[in-house]
């Protein structure tokens, strides 16, 4: 009677460590869309150059909200959850994986069109130099997250 118990406990634990993580990566993708529906406008002006609205003048309150929202969910999922078990898919792996890298790619792109290419465009702030790193860490972090899942998905490595 008692191994019965333990199998149903193991198995609820399982399932709330699951819910953790799931609900930490949704809100940490909602958190990386909150950045980019801002970041993404001040790339394109500081790539194709100003069209009306100053690059400096996105707001980055909102940014900064997110990028640690996004770090305060990795590093708890890191700390208390594992990575839930999913079945082998390869198709899913690879697209995965695909996405986590062409996601850090895209972002770490930023760097040198604001630096190098439109340097003489912009006005930096300390704020603004200070947050650019920030983010991209916490792209960084979202892109292993989704890295790990692809491996779990092609059963490379487990947790």
């Amino acid at each position: 009677m008692r191994d019965l118990t333990l199998g149903h406990d193991a198995q609820l634990v399982r399932t709330a460590e699951s819910a953790g993580f799931w609900t930490l990566f949704l809100t940490q993708t909602a958190a990386l869309l909150v950045v980019a529906a801002y970041a993404i406008p001040l790339y394109r002006a500081l790539f194709i150059g100003p069209a009306g609205e100053p690059p400096g003048s996105t707001p980055r309150v909102p940014i900064a909200c997110a990028a640690a929202l996004m770090q305060i969910c990795y590093w708890s999922r890191r700390r208390f959850l594992t990575i839930p078990a999913l079945r082998r898919d390869d198709l899913s792996g690879h697209l995965l994986l695909f996405l986590a890298r062409s996601l850090f790619v895209g972002a770490a792109t930023f760097l040198p069109v604001a630096f190098f290419v439109r340097y003489g465009d912009t006005t930096p702030s300390a704020f603004g130099v200070i947050l650019v790193p920030i983010v991209l860490f916490a792209v960084f972090c979202y892109a292993w997250e989704l890295e790990r899942l692809a491996r779990t998905r092609l059963q490379l490595f487990r947790d």
